[in-house]
């Protein structure tokens, strides 16, 4: 048994202890939290901390295959020339790309990840994951622009996907893009698994609004250049590029839209009327948005809307590192409104809702094993974060 403390515990639900004491079995379980009001009488078994505890944080978009790629593609490209940067690098033998992958795994972990939703498009990562200790949803993402190729893009997603299960990795198909995956193609992801989490890159570039709303633009002279589209065969449906595909995912599936950077009003009324924001989320990957097209979503427009919100890292291809806690301070820096508190409950339980995993991690509740984070270094009087702080995994 440890029994915790700190100057506060944020429990990731949007309480808040004041030198609370939350006690944890050998295998990490909660078994009690006791609320002290603030007086917390010393006691020789108490760890005390200085700083903020918090629950195990919630990764729920990543890229962990890609570690290899640090430093590699210039910043500021804007979409259309980061992909094809990705497109066009070479990469590392694979057995150095996995010693990278158990590096920055293992980083994430020590720095309090509990939870990852990491992209795959292979199984490189696959043996990583599976010995991590860290918990992993992979989405194993289908690409593929044309119907004539959707059969055979389907075919080898559901390869990597069964070589996931097989060795006990939860996952489950997800689409890259509205721009990248065919109408056929998300057909049959939407139908290959009814209740299955779903991901999508969305509306990360103004290119990508502008290729649906008009069939021009840098999007579209990528897709016709780089990838051999046909743009007269693309519908161009004047509208922005979330209108393509909401009402082709079913609302069972919970669904979870990434970067969302030129996300507006109209948008947001649109997943309001098609399916609502009970099981969809929005993941914000700020210093990969800072990094790609040197803009960030309009927290202030989505903090109105009350639309639950997750943090990702993205990959080390488009950031300059997988820490939450830089992701965190990003948010904080550049919206008034956002407070710490909700920043940890972006960071933890929101996260593990998007998952489907809250039932386990997200929040510091008796029966949960969400693992137990330091928030170091933190203004405890004005309770923000620091330039100096950082996080640390206590259990």
């Amino acid at each position: 048994m440890r029994k915790l403390s700190a100057h506060y515990l944020y429990l990731g639900n949007g309480n808040i202890l004041e030198k609370g004491v939350v006690t944890c079995d050998d295998d990490g379980r909660i078994v009690d939290i006791q609320d002290t009001n603030g007086s917390l009488k010393e006691s020789a078994n108490v760890e005390f901390y200085s700083g903020i505890l918090i629950p195990g944080m919630v990764n729920t978009h990543c890229h962990l295959e890609l570690s290899d790629t640090k430093g590699v593609i210039p910043q500021h490209t804007t979409l259309p020339d980061f992909i094809r940067h990705v497109i066009s690098i070479e990469r590392a033998p694979l057995e150095n790309r996995v010693q990278r992958a158990k590096v920055f795994d293992r980083v994430m972990f020590n720095e309090g990840v509990s939870v990852v939703g990491d992209i795959s498009n292979g199984s490189d990562s696959f043996d990583v994951k599976k010995e991590s200790q860290i918990k992993y949803h992979t989405f194993v993402e289908a690409l593929g622009s044309s119907e004539s190729v959707a059969k055979a893009a389907f075919q080898n997603v559901k390869e990597v996907l069964c070589k996931a299960h097989t060795m006990g990795l939860s996952a489950s198909i997800v689409p890259h893009a509205p721009y990248s995956v065919s109408s056929y193609l998300m057909e049959m992801i939407d139908q290959h698994c009814e209740d299955s989490v779903i991901s999508i890159h969305n509306q990360e570039s103004s290119s990508e609004n502008e290729l649906f709303l008009t069939g021009t633009g840098a999007m579209a002279k990528h897709l016709s250049e780089v990838i051999g589209l046909d743009m007269c065969r693309f519908n161009v449906i004047h509208k922005s590029s979330i209108h393509s595909y909401l009402d082709k995912i079913a609302t069972s599936h919970p669904l979870l839209l990434v970067h969302n950077t030129f996300m507006r009003q109209d948008d947001i009324e649109l997943v309001r009327s098609v399916r609502g924001w009970d099981r969809t989320f929005l993941a914000l990957c700020p210093k990969s948005n800072l990094y790609i097209e040197n803009q960030l979503p309009d927290l202030s427009l989505f903090l109105s809307q009350n639309i639950p919100l997750t943090i990702g890292t993205d990959s080390l291809a488009s950031n300059t590192s997988l820490s939450m806690i830089e992701e965190m301070k990003v948010l904080q820096d550049n919206c008034d409104e956002l407070s710490l508190n909700d920043i940890v409950e972006m960071a933890t339980l929101n996260g593990a809702k998007a998952l489907q995993l809250d039932h386990q991690y997200g929040s510091i509740e008796v029966g949960k094993s969400p693992g137990i984070v330091l928030l170091k270094d933190v203004d405890l009087k004005k309770c923000k974060l620091t330039a100096n702080s950082r996080s640390e995994r206590i259990i």
